[in-house]
């Protein structure tokens, strides 16, 4: 009786005989025994390599951007009090006139102004906003 945990009765020796592992399905060494066995010294290998080669996985570093004049993106424009009045007003006023039919679109603009004094009050700067 072979595979079996009964004595042999046969020899009349009273030792055990072990099955041979199984898969689930009773048959043989399973798939994943084999699989566990080739790969196993493969894994190690690789991880072997990796820690004496120093490969180690790292994103990129941030692109580096001026902390007084940072870009923002082609939609956002920074004005500064030093800057002409005019210059201001016909930029403004493009963009005005560029998104009135466009309000809902994926043209918007962002208007950021530096803290300070904006025209004057024989040049004022108008911004229409709706």
């Amino acid at each position: 009786m072979r595979g079996t945990d009964r004595t042999t009765p046969s020899s009349g020796v009273g030792h055990e005989v072990h099955p041979p592992s199984a898969d689930a399905g009773g048959r043989g060494p399973g798939l994943r025994g084999r699989l566990t066995r080739r790969l196993g010294p493969v894994m190690a290998i690789g991880v072997a390599v990796a820690l004496l080669t120093g490969a180690t996985a790292t994103a990129a570093p941030p692109p580096r951007t001026s902390p007084t004049n940072p870009d923002l993106g082609p939609n956002v424009l920074v004005f500064d009090p030093s800057m002409a009045t005019r210059s201001i007003q016909a930029t403004v006023d493009g963009i005005h006139a560029q998104q009135v039919s466009n309000e809902m679109g994926s043209d918007r603009y962002a208007l950021l102004f530096k803290p300070g004094v904006y025209g004057t009050d024989v040049e004022p700067l108008q911004i229409k906003v709706g």
